[in-house]
């Protein structure tokens, strides 16, 4: 799996695989709609808030299809596999 890129900012569009959702709300919401056994399943959200807890990097991920549950995902993990950077160059001086 990549690295968590670099320029993660809150606001950014990321990918999370299957393997990672581990809250079981999220994933009854998700298994509505998906096959679990699917290759390569992932999920679409965007980055809600970044914070710092007991020395790590927390991401709080807002995903498309879990109706408004958030999941709160490790940085140091790499627990985002693909990190997206929305426009992020544009947004920076």
């Amino acid at each position: 799996m990549p690295p968590v890129n670099k320029k993660l900012v809150v606001n950014v569009k990321v990918s999370v695989s299957k393997r990672f959702i581990t809250d079981n709300t999220v994933k009854t919401i998700l298994l509505g709609e998906h096959d679990w056994n699917e290759p390569k399943l992932s999920f679409q959200g965007k980055t809600i808030a970044r914070s710092e807890e007991n020395g790590k990097v927390m991401y709080n991920i807002l995903l498309d299809e879990a109706n408004g549950h958030i999941l709160k995902l490790i940085e140091a993990e790499d627990l985002l596999e693909d990190a997206v950077d929305e426009d992020y160059s544009t947004t920076q001086p």
